[in-house]
């Protein structure tokens, strides 16, 4: 019986919803505030319920899901996803191009893509964005989903790389693989990086392997130090090859 009980209290509860929607329906039609039709009111005002406020409006600050979903409503990224299989597809990029290893990506953005003043959008405003939410000051918490970049984490961490004075050249870390314990305290690690040094392939153009950048992802890694002058200080007294 407290089976039948909890079953009949149920279809109550879904038909007095079902019978106040139909209520509420037949009152949208005069109610300009009430956003429940697909035609925008007039004044052409949304009004978004969200839960708690945002701690900030800012894509490089909170972490948050209230923030998270505004965030997906005020900004385009290069790509987004699939609502059905979640695969990423062009946003403001139109099309990309991913060499043979996947080191590294080429985002072709489609010209039409403006601010919401009417400036357009180009290649110098996400590496602003990417470099900003990496920037040790800022504080990002979601700073980690770019560290597949190439010395992203350092960066972030807030290391520096080093020169020889006498050439002018960058150290590398091959140079001290075996300098131990030291190179376990660099923290030289791949960073998501192909270690190989500079290649040409045949199925690569010679214009995109002329390119610095292409260079500069297919050479050596870098030599990586604390940039906190007294923890690398002492990481170099305990370095024999320093």
């Amino acid at each position: 019986m407290a089976q039948i009980y909890v079953k009949q209290a149920i279809a109550g509860v879904v038909v007095g919803t079902l019978l106040f929607t139909a209520i509420s329906c037949r009152v949208s039609v005069t109610n300009e505030e009430f956003f429940g039709r697909t035609v925008p009111p007039e004044r052409n005002i949304l009004r978004y319920v969200n839960g708690a406020e945002p701690e900030s409006l800012d894509p490089a600050i909170s972490s948050g899901q209230q923030e998270a979903r505004i965030y997906m409503a005020l900004y385009e990224g290069l790509v987004e996803y699939d609502p059905k299989s979640l695969d990423a597809i062009p946003a403001i990029a139109e099309r990309w191009d991913v060499n043979n290893d996947s080191s590294e990506f080429v985002f072709h953005l489609r010209t039409n893509a403006r601010w919401s003043n009417g400036e357009p959008i180009n290649a110098h405003d996400f590496v602003y964005s990417i470099r900003r939410s990496l920037t040790p000051e800022v504080e990002s918490r979601s700073a980690g989903l770019a560290y597949p970049i190439r010395y992203a984490e350092a960066f972030n961490a807030g290391a520096v790389f080093v020169r020889n004075p006498a050439g002018n050249q960058f150290l590398l870390k091959k140079d001290f693989a075996g300098d131990e314990p030291a190179a376990e305290a660099l923290g030289q690690k791949s960073l998501g990086t192909n270690e190989r040094e500079y290649e040409s392939t045949a199925a690569e153009s010679t214009a995109d392997r002329d390119t610095p950048f292409h260079q500069f992802m297919h050479s050596p890694d870098r030599l990586v130090l604390p940039g906190a002058e007294k923890a690398r200080n002492k990481l170099l007294e305990s370095s024999p090859n320093s």
